[in-house]
């Protein structure tokens, strides 16, 4: 069984990358295909807008009791990137802390591909209990936390500047 510490260590570990794209260069397409490329969704699709003016949503589920997710969504249809988000439903109750292994290797991926240079400081803030929000060069980055009777919701939001 591995412990929380080898956990951090593989979300550290993933995915590094040492290109980042501008986000004048992030499409909509180019951003789902590459995560859809490098994570191992259980389910993953684009729906369509649902009303004019909107974007496509891009969805990746992982984990055993599917409570992983990364999003991308579409910015209106212009084929650029309104934000991309990393969500872990930690269970409290029940199977307790389900999936987590597989949630801090899709925030590994996606913050070591988009905002590596603050790798380490959100993959540390993903387990605290108190949002806060950083900038880069290139994004808006945001975490919240919010507390359930059963679920603790976690979220990573990258928000392209623009």
């Amino acid at each position: 069984m591995r412990t929380p510490r080898s956990y951090l260590y593989l979300a550290l570990l993933c995915c590094a990358s040492t290109v980042v794209a501008a986000p004048s260069e992030l499409t909509f397409d180019h951003v789902a295909s590459e995560i859809s490329g490098v994570l191992t969704c259980q389910f993953s699709a684009t729906s369509r807008p649902t009303y004019e003016g909107e974007g496509r949503l891009y969805g990746c589920v992982a984990g055993d009791q599917q409570t992983a997710k990364v999003f991308v969504n579409e910015q209106g249809s212009t084929g650029t990137i309104k934000d991309i988000t990393v969500m872990w439903n930690d269970w409290t109750e029940g199977t307790i802390h389900a999936d987590k292994k597989d949630a801090l290797v899709m925030l590994g991926m996606v913050v070591g591909k988009y905002v590596p240079e603050k790798k380490k400081e959100i993959i540390n803030l993903f387990a605290k209990k108190k949002g806060k929000k950083l900038e880069t060069e290139n994004f808006h980055i945001e975490y919240t936390f919010t507390k359930g009777p059963a679920i603790d919701e976690r979220l990573i939001t990258l928000t392209p500047k623009r």
